[in-house]
């Protein structure tokens, strides 16, 4: 099986680039191992599994055994030495189909008669994804182009990331109305020769963990982009009706300075209330992404609430896309549900405490939202038809979140609007004639943490922490009412979700238009 896109040239308009980093200079990024967390590589190495994944093949597909085995219970597509078989990805998933099968020719020694049946060639596997698209995102994610990079601008000094590192993350874009996985990008990659030739170091590096699709297998607390399913989650179940308004008093509990705060007066020691004279309603929250009101939210759905809300939008099941580890998401203390307790619900609603997502998980609950609650499984194979589920959810409580995300993005005051530089303030979505919905999260990240000596006396090293940082687009070409496109971009202990990824997440859109999308 060959491989002719795995390296491939990209040329980038870096003109619509944040100010510090922006130039009407055009500038070609070559990208190696396009898709190879997607599409998986091949080793010409045999194991016993191999032969035992084959038989369960052919006893699972009624055709294929037909097709693959004689009458002398033969079968023509066995593994022998000098094989290749599929080791990740697609290319393992899918061995069965995309093994050819051999040819027979077959003597009589009495009579000399020969008969022969023909070799039959593996069968192609069509994938949802944009190629194209898949390596224009990787190239925007080239920390050479400096919105991988940690930057001055992006603010909340982290030790562990100076200016200058390189920042690993993940950007999946879904088709709303089909649920296609059309890009699918998590770096740094890795291309299959360094697979072959420099395997040990590749899995080695805890940081970089270039062999890891972050799309889908590594979790990771969502933070504020959780908000709008905890609000229409909140409405659905009858424990917030849209008509309330919530005060911002800067932190829930009375008299308690120091716990359950908002954002606004951790940084600034101010309210949202005082901001704007009153209480917020559930959109103007969304706006200002205030902590008050979805703590608020949470301590009024309680431990069984939450978990509602969560498991309703796809926490705990797997996506079963064959592209190798995937994580399912997580709640509750260990993974286990029954051991949240109200403390956690309060930190649940607005994304933090004991639960996990990924990627892909923030991509299809965006797109549930924007076909005003209908869940469409996303599929990375064409020919699989997901079957859509209509989740019963309260269509004015989705309409307000949508407002809500609206604002986020497109009013002066959301906080996903705008990012200051010494030169000035600049809009972070700058792509015309495209309607965007969006929200940023910010959320605090376990450590990476290694011990080089194993256990022992000696001190454990904390090679990172901080926040990561989150940015989900919804988009919509000109006159278009409602979102066609979810783009979900997550970046490793990068902190802001505002100054980070939504510079990537507006390239994206970029890259949609110069893709034809929008």
């Amino acid at each position: 099986r060959d491989y002719p896109l795995e390296r491939m040239r990209v040329e980038i308009d870096r003109s619509t680039f944040p100010g510090p980093l922006r130039s009407d200079e055009k500038r070609e990024v070559a990208v190696d191992g396009v898709g190879v967390h997607v599409i998986g590589a091949m080793r010409d190495t045999l194991h016993r599994e191999d032969a035992e994944k084959r038989r369960v093949a052919i006893d699972a597909d009624p055709s294929l055994r037909s097709l693959a085995l004689l009458d002398s219970g033969l079968d023509r597509g066995e593994y022998r030495a000098g094989d290749a078989v599929g080791r990740s990805g697609i290319e393992e998933s899918r061995e069965a189909a995309l093994r050819g099968l051999r040819g027979v020719v077959t003597t009589r020694m009495d009579t000399g008669e020969v008969a022969s049946i023909p070799a039959v060639p593996g069968r192609d596997v069509a994938l949802t994804i944009d190629i194209a698209l898949q390596a224009r995102i990787q190239a925007i994610l080239d920390p050479s182009l400096g919105l991988a990079r940690a930057q001055p601008w992006h603010g909340d000094e982290n030790p562990t990331v100076p200016v200058g590192t390189d920042l690993p993350g993940a950007v999946v874009v879904l088709d709303v109305d089909t649920a296609d996985i059309l890009a699918m990008v998590s770096t740094p990659t890795y291309t299959r020769a360094r697979l072959r030739e420099d395997s040990q170091r590749l899995f080695s590096d805890p940081v970089d963990a270039a062999w890891l699709n972050r799309c889908i297998a590594r979790p990771y607390p969502p933070g504020s982009i959780v908000k709008a399913i905890v609000l229409v989650g909140a409405v659905t179940r009858g424990n917030f009706r849209l008509a309330q308004r919530i005060e911002c008093t800067g932190h829930l509990l009375p008299g308690k300075v120091d716990q359950y705060r908002c954002w606004i007066y951790k940084r600034f020691g101010t309210t949202h209330t005082s901001q704007q004279g009153r209480g917020l309603s559930a959109s103007e929250a969304l706006t200002v992404s205030c902590n008050i009101f979805f703590y608020t939210l949470g301590q009024r759905l309680g431990p069984d609430g939450v978990r509602w809300v969560y498991k309703t939008f796809g926490v705990g099941e797997p996506f079963n896309l064959g592209l190798g580890l995937e994580f399912a998401g997580y709640m509750g203390l260990n993974g286990v549900e029954s051991n949240i307790q109200i403390g956690d619900a309060i930190f649940m609603g607005m994304g933090q405490g004991p639960v996990a997502w990924t990627p892909l998980h923030a991509a299809n609950t965006y797109a549930t939202l924007a076909r005003s609650g209908v869940q469409i499984p996303p599929r990375i194979e064409l020919g699989s038809t997901p079957e859509p589920r209509e989740l019963g959810l309260d269509e004015n409580a989705i309409a307000e979140a949508l407002d809500g995300l609206d604002g986020s993005v497109n009013a002066s005051n959301g906080t996903g609007h705008s990012i200051a530089f010494e030169s000035g303030r600049e809009n972070i979505f700058n792509v015309p004639g495209v309607r965007v919905w969006g929200k940023t999260g910010t959320a605090e990240a376990p450590d990476i943490v290694v011990d080089p000596d194993g256990p022992g006396p000696s001190p454990a090293m904390t090679l990172r922490k901080g926040d990561h940082s989150w940015f989900v687009v919804m988009a919509a070409g000109e006159g278009e009412a409602r979102p066609r496109y979810v783009v979900a971009v997550l970046m490793e202990y990068a902190g802001s979700g505002g100054k980070v990824s939504g510079p990537i997440a507006n390239q994206v859109l970029h890259a949609l238009r110069a893709e034809g999308y929008l």
